[in-house]
C-alpha cells in the first residue's frame, strides 16, 4: 500500500483503525455490478481490457440510469461514513490523545510531491471549479491587491442574487459532469498504457490526506478543548 498510509499503521501502536470507507462514485458501483458478468462473457482477458470494456459500457448508458447510479452509491458512501465516525467517536481521549499527535505530524507528509508531478505529467483532468471560482474568474480586477480583492469578491458574491447566482452555479455543474467524463477517460488511458499502479496511488493518497484531516485533527481538536488544552 502507498506509503504514508503504512506509515500512519505503524505509528498507531495503542489503536487499531479499520480502513476508511473507499471512494464510491456511480461510475464505480457500475462497474461492481457489471463486473461479475463481463469477467464470465470475456474468459482469459486480464483486468485491463475488462475494465475498458466496462468504462465503453458506462459511457453508454443514458444520463437518468447514471444519477440513480451516483444515488446509489452516495448513499452507501454516507452509510459507511456514518458507521466509520461513530466508530471514531467511541474512542476514549486517551486513544485519541495517542493516535491524533501523530497524525498532525503525518499529515505534513501525506503531501507527495513526485506523485503530483507525475500526475501532471500524465496530464489528470483539471478539478471542477466551484460557482464561487467562476464568479471570481469573471469579477476580478487586474493590479488590485491579492487581499483587497478577495475581500471585495466575497461581498460582491454575497450580495448577488439567487437567480444571478444560479448562471455560476449551472456552469459548476458542467465542469463537474466535464471532469467525471474526462477522468473516466483518463483513468482508462491509465489502465492502457501500463499505469493503473500510478492511478492506485493516486487515490490511495487522496483517501490519507482527506482521512487525517477530516477526522483525526478535529477529533484531537475536540479533545484537547475538553481537556482546555
Amino acid at each position: 500500500m502507498f506509503k504514508a498510509w503504512l506509515s500512519f499503521r505503524d505509528l498507531s501502536t495503542k489503536v487499531s483503525f479499520p480502513s476508511r470507507p473507499k471512494r464510491l462514485s456511480g461510475y464505480n458501483l457500475f462497474v461492481k455490478t457489471i463486473w461479475p458478468s463481463l469477467k464470465q462473457e470475456n474468459p482469459g482477458k486480464d483486468f485491463q481490457k475488462v475494465a475498458f470494456i466496462a468504462a465503453k459500457k458506462w459511457k453508454a448508458v443514458d444520463e437518468h440510469t447514471k444519477q440513480l447510479y451516483a444515488n446509489e452509491a452516495r448513499d452507501i458512501m454516507a452509510q459507511q461514513e456514518k458507521q466509520y465516525n461513530e466508530y471514531l467517536s467511541s474512542l476514549n481521549i486517551e486513544e485519541i490523545m495517542a493516535t491524533g499527535q501523530k497524525a498532525k505530524h503525518l499529515h505534513l507528509r501525506t503531501k507527495n510531491r513526485r506523485l503530483e508531478a507525475k500526475l501532471r505529467q500524465l496530464k489528470k483532468p483539471r478539478l471542477p471549479r466551484s460557482a464561487y471560482a467562476f464568479f471570481c474568474i469573471e469579477a476580478r480586477q487586474p493590479n488590485q491587491k491579492l487581499t483587497e480583492e478577495a475581500k471585495v469578491l466575497a461581498e460582491k458574491w454575497k450580495a448577488l442574487s439567487e437567480s444571478e447566482k444560479q448562471v455560476y452555479q449551472r456552469r459548476a455543474e458542467e465542469d463537474k459532469r466535464r471532469y467525471n467524463d474526462d477522468m473516466i477517460d483518463w483513468e482508462m488511458c491509465m489502465q492502457q498504457s501500463g499505469n493503473s499502479e500510478i492511478l492506485q496511488k493516486y487515490f490511495q493518497e487522496r483517501n490519507t490526506v482527506e482521512y487525517v484531516k477530516k477526522h483525526l485533527v478535529k477529533r484531537l481538536t475536540q479533545c484537547e478543548e475538553s481537556l482546555g488544552g
